[in-house]
């Protein structure tokens, strides 16, 4: 502020004092094939990911889980919908949606609208879940 428009009393904020929940960061390795010989690798995560957001959703945990790619959000949403009928839960699985780009602007905010309103216990998303969309109201996000 200084150097560029010449301002002296300057007070740096660095602290966020707006309310906000409480946040826990937790790492997840997914677990090995045979824990008795482990150089036979690790669950696929894309499996192990499906695991945990169905069981979290089952737990009453709504929760978004986000991917880098289209592929890999469809993979996830049908991986989770394969784990609810795996778990005899299939009727979790129409409360539980993507959200990625392709979808028309129309479908995206019906998507929305849903999550945002409770009706909705998860969603798969890209990065096309705009930022600035208010998901507050979630309990979980897996990246």
């Amino acid at each position: 502020m200084r150097t560029i428009f010449g301002v002296d009393s300057v007070k740096l904020t660095d602290v966020d004092g707006s309310p906000a929940g409480k946040k826990e960061f937790l790492c997840w390795n997914s677990p090995c094939k045979d824990p008795e010989n482990p150089s036979l690798g690790r669950v696929d995560p894309v499996s192990e990911s499906a695991r945990l957001f169905a069981q979290l959703i089952l737990r009453g945990i709504r929760a978004i889980a986000f991917c880098r790619v289209r592929n890999a959000c469809e993979l996830l949403i049908k991986e989770v919908k394969s784990e609810f009928a795996r778990l005899d839960r299939s009727e979790v699985a129409p409360r539980v949606m993507a959200y990625r780009g392709g979808y028309t602007p129309q479908d995206r905010r019906q998507i929305e609208k849903e999550m945002f309103e409770g009706h909705l216990l998860g969603i798969v998303a890209t990065s096309a879940l705009e930022l600035g969309v208010d998901i507050g109201s979630l309990g979980i996000s897996i990246c």
